[in-house]
């Protein structure tokens, strides 16, 4: 299973300890993400058929980021991530309906540098 995404992202940035060189914002900072985007999820295997669908996504997260400089940061966040990843018409034995939307959700924790 392998999952390439792209998404668009709101973030909203709390700052606090002492600030950046030379400027008035302080260079650590405390962060809310979420966004919608789009996946494309690799050898999923359904039915016994490998499918590869590029399916909807929406996502939200938090994390910590930390100066380095006037300009990078170090990054550590975590993101809750939700997949549809299919549409089912045909009911399972015992299911009440048909149509029932079938969704995959996974947990990244992201580490990185920032520019």
């Amino acid at each position: 299973l392998g999952v390439w995404s792209a998404t668009i992202n709101g973030i909203l940035r709390k700052p606090f300890g002492a600030p950046r060189v030379g400027g008035t914002v302080p260079k650590n900072g405390i962060y809310i993400k979420g966004g919608v985007g789009v996946a494309h999820v690799r050898s999923y295997i359904k039915d016994g058929r490998e499918q590869n669908p590029t399916v909807p996504l929406w996502t939200g997260g938090a994390g910590l980021d930390f100066g380095l400089g006037q300009r990078a940061s170090f990054f550590v966040e975590g993101r809750f991530q939700q997949l549809l990843t299919s549409r089912t018409n045909n009911p399972r034995p015992g299911a009440t309906s048909a149509g029932t939307n079938e969704r995959t959700n996974l947990v990244p924790i992201v580490i990185g540098f920032r520019l």
